[in-house]
């Protein structure tokens, strides 16, 4: 029975969105890659989950994994992507290697990710992806061009794809969540003022409150699901109408 289960890649499942995907997974087979050699956390059985430590940047290894995956546990149906890092600097102070490291994670990354992956589907003709952008590509993004720049580049990516590849059955979406309440947006504050962080950025969502990791992983979900095969080349904002 569960070699009749779709696969599904998610790269970037230590993060506590691929986590929470991961769980929403339950009718999949789980690829999960990471650059942590921790692995992930996911619901099911080993028979139903692998994990590798892989890093996304890294064009041969990736497909690498993918080449195994596909030769010997079978096709993969769907890919999510969801890795990503973040960095508060002036423009003027952004090195080379910061503004390089931004680019070479979220674009080349993502790009590392779809070239392993988009041959097989194409040539089944069947096909879901889920890239990762932003809602912070707005009036609130400050003090991080190098951040805005990548995930515009995976807006033009994903549109790109998805136009020239549609004919072959392939979707290509993107989500692009705003605030989510996660270790990453956590980090940068105190214990004591997560609280009240939270109650003032929600002032500026017309929905009242920030993200949770189930809001974006729900979204992930359905754009991976046959209710949504006539859905590609969207970016979907998940920030409680922030971007109206």
């Amino acid at each position: 029975m569960n070699s009749v289960l779709p696969i599904t890649l998610i790269a970037g499942s230590k993060g506590a969105i691929g986590q929470a995907v991961a769980a929403k997974l339950v009718s999949s087979r789980l690829l999960l890659i990471d650059r942590d050699e921790q692995g992930t956390d996911a619901n099911g059985q080993d028979d139903l989950v692998r994990r590798y430590k892989v890093d996304v940047t890294d064009a041969k290894a990736v497909a690498a994994v993918v080449h195994a995956t596909e030769n010997e546990w079978g096709p993969i149906s769907s890919v999510v992507n969801l890795f990503g890092i973040h960095q508060v600097c002036e423009f003027e102070n952004i090195s080379d290697d910061a503004w390089d490291a931004m680019f070479d994670i979220h674009v080349n990354g993502t790009v590392n990710v779809c070239r392993a992956t988009i041959p097989y589907m194409q040539r089944r003709g069947y096909g879901a992806i889920v890239n990762m952008s932003s809602s912070h590509l707005s009036p609130q993004a400050r003090l991080a061009t190098h951040y805005v720049s990548a995930k515009y580049a995976i807006i033009g990516l994903t549109k790109a794809l998805a136009r020239e590849k549609g004919p072959f059955g392939i979707r290509v979406n993107a989500v692009a969540p705003g605030p989510v309440d996660s270790p990453m947006w956590r980090g940068s504050r105190y214990d004591n003022q997560i609280e009240a962080a939270k109650a003032e950025r929600s002032k500026l969502i017309p929905l009242r409150r920030i993200a949770s990791v189930d809001d974006v992983a729900n979204a992930i979900d359905f754009l991976l699901r046959r209710e949504s095969d006539f859905i590609t080349g969207h970016i979907i904002p998940i920030d409680g109408g922030e971007s109206i």
